[in-house]
């Protein structure tokens, strides 16, 4: 039986149940274990797929690291194991300013991020690369889009029919950390493995100096990984 199991962790999740029930898709929340790195998991006769969910500002700014290092290698493992499909929605709370910039809204204002709209497109290239289906819906005030909704209702409908098509592409975790620094501007491929070679990406945080990369560089770098604190 067709079927989409949310994760008792997700904050949302009697509502989202609650609106997959009003336009009759079936659902179920359930502990889904740690290591599939999902928040959902969508059943059906042609396929499975397994998703994570991710506030572009909230989170994916955020976590930018523990996305590329532990989160998506988890779901990539997870549905390598079992077949299916992973995916990363992305709920784009963001806005992009007239210098490049990410700016989130706290609190009726919004703040520009820190990072650049090259770094979070870079972001989305290499999570392709990596395997993972990157999809973006847009969010608004609401802590559940419409679109998120829809999106994981028509995977539903959509696994009745024929199977979700699977990306075979990865790239290992150093190829991943070099493309995220790459997405930098100023930083190219010889500047960035220079700075790979002494530190890894969770470690530039609290670097002081780090051989290839300016301070200026080395500062977009930290401003970026540190917007949370901010």
């Amino acid at each position: 039986m067709k079927i989409i199991l949310i994760d008792t962790r997700e904050q949302q999740g009697d509502y989202i149940k609650a609106r997959f029930d009003s336009i009759g898709i079936n659902s179920e929340i359930a502990t889904l274990p740690y290591s599939t790195g999902a928040d959902y998991l969508i059943s059906g006769e042609y396929g499975t797929v397994a998703v994570q969910r991710k506030d572009s500002m909230a989170e994916v700014v955020v976590q930018l690291d523990d996305l590329q290092h532990d989160i998506l290698p988890r779901l990539i493992s997870f549905t390598s194991n079992i077949g299916a499909d992973p995916i990363l929605l992305i709920e784009e709370s963001h806005i992009i300013g007239s210098g490049g910039y990410l700016f989130g809204k706290r609190d009726k204002v919004w703040i520009e991020s820190g990072m650049r709209a090259s770094s979070y497109y870079g972001f989305v290239s290499t999570v392709k690369k990596m395997g993972v289906d990157v999809v973006t819906v847009r969010k608004s005030t609401a802590a559940i889009p419409d679109e998120t909704v829809w999106y994981l209702a028509s995977l539903d409908g959509y696994l009745q029919k024929q199977h979700y098509p699977k990306q075979i592409k990865t790239f290992k975790p150093e190829q991943q950390a070099l493309g995220m620094l790459c997405c930098i501007p100023g930083i190219g491929e010889v500047r960035a493995r220079k700075a790979l070679e002494e530190y890894s990406i969770a470690e530039l945080v609290t670097a002081r100096d780090v051989k290839g990369l300016t301070d200026k560089q080395l500062l977009k770098v930290q401003k970026v990984l540190k917007w949370h604190t901010q």
